[in-house]
């Protein structure tokens, strides 16, 4: 499970790091060199979200963040 973890923090670094461009599963696994079903499995597996759900979330996020501080 160990290099599982690895693999998930490194797609969770890509997710943040593209949070503001359209993310699929598909462009996610390529870009981390996995499968489409690899990656879904694993990261569900070890965050309990799917990847479009965690994306979506902090996206929301990152909204709330804007609403509440810009004035």
């Amino acid at each position: 499970m160990p290099g599982n973890i690895k693999n998930v923090i490194a797609a969770i670094d890509y997710i943040e790091s593209h949070l503001h461009e359209k993310l699929d599963l598909e462009t996610i696994a390529w870009a981390l060199h996995y499968s489409k079903y690899h990656l879904h499995r694993m990261f569900t597996a070890a965050v309990g979200l799917t990847i479009q759900t965690y994306a979506q979330r902090r996206r929301l996020t990152e909204a709330a963040k804007l609403l509440v501080f810009i004035r």
